[in-house]
Parts: C-alpha cells; structure tokens; sequence
C-alpha cells in the first residue's frame, strides 16, 4: 500500500526471484488512472496497465517470470493504492472431492487454491455457497495455460463449470479474484467433484 502524492511520482518496489515463477497481480484499488509497470531480466514484463484492467473478470494478472530482480512501479494518478503480488506455488492445497470455504478480505482481493490431478482425470466445478462480493474463477494447467476462464462465482442458475478432463498430469491452480469495485468482504464454498462413468446393464 502506498499514496502518490501527484501525478508525477512513481514508486517502485523491487524484489528478486531465485527461480523462476509463477505470480498473479492483485489489484485492490478501483482507480482506472492507476497503473503499473513491471520492469525485470528480459526487460519489461508489463507496460502501464491499469489497475482496473489487472485481475478477475477484467483483465489476467498471471506472470511467468525468470529468476532474476525486478521493480514494480505504481504510477499515473495523485491516489492512494494497494495491491499484491503473489507467489502462486504457495496457493493452499485441497483434495478434490472435499467442499473447500474461504474468504476474501477484502472482497476486492484474490485466493488461490492449487490441487493434483492425472492427464484424463474429470472434474465437474461446483459453486456451493457464495455471499458477498462478486468473485469470478478461474482454473490454469501445470504449465499456466487457462484451462476455463473467469466465470462467475454465483452459487445456483447454471453458474457451475461442466465437466472437464484434464490433459496434463500434475499440479492446478484454481483462482478466486474479487472485482476491484467491491467492498466488505465475500465468502465462497466449492467442491471440485471428481467424475467416473458407471455401467450398467
């Protein structure tokens, strides 16, 4: 969190990776005059984006990035902001088959969940519960690809993700984002279902 006192300042936070990473921007100010800009190892990762362009329904804040230092600068408009960036190998671990609850505090932010499967594995995605906020998900393979993109997290009225089989074996990464425009905070129950195919006479 910070506050640009003009338009003209620029505030830069830098930080190293020694491996390479998987990270997700969350942003967490409603300004669409605030921007960031990701500077590393190949050069610029991320040129001016938007806060309110960064994450959930309205944007994609997902970054493959090299080993290396980089500075995050926060710049374009005389505000107060706050954001995250995370380290989406330390989202929390589930079992499919068991109903998973969290929160988002605030609703504005983000949750990452991350589970094991085998390529050919099916899945149907159930939204049990939802109050508060206006979450969207999405899933991503072991590679980072998006496997279904954000969807709405509305529990009932065909908000579910049918079933998917899952092409790769290992690790998925389920992502909960919050809208930037949202305030308090927002509760969420899903159970990612495995799926068999009985027989029978």
């Amino acid at each position: 969190s910070g506050t640009l006192a003009s338009a003209a300042q620029r505030d830069g936070y830098a930080f190293t990776l020694g491996a390479a990473t998987r990270v997700a921007f969350d942003a967490l100010t409603n300004n669409g005059s605030l921007r960031w800009t990701l500077t590393g190892p190949r050069g610029t990762e991320v040129s001016s984006r938007t806060f309110t362009t960064s994450d959930s329904y309205d944007g994609y804040g997902v970054l493959e990035l090299p080993a290396g230092d980089y500075v995050l600068t926060v710049h374009g408009a005389a505000s107060a902001y706050s954001f995250r960036l995370s380290d989406l190998a330390t989202a929390t671990a589930f079992t499919p088959g068991t109903p998973v609850s969290g929160t988002l505090d605030p609703a504005n932010g983000s949750a990452y969940y991350r589970f094991d499967a085998t390529a050919g594995d099916r899945f149907y995605f159930q939204i049990n519960e939802r109050t508060g906020g206006d979450p969207f998900w999405r899933l991503l393979d072991p590679d980072g690809r998006v496997v279904f993109p954000a969807s709405h997290m509305a529990a009932g009225g065909g908000y579910d993700i049918d079933v998917r089989t899952l092409a790769q074996t290992g690790t998925y990464t389920l992502l909960v984002e919050g809208r930037d425009y949202v305030g308090g905070t927002s509760s969420h129950t899903f159970n990612v279902q495995p799926v068999s195919d009985d027989t029978t006479a």
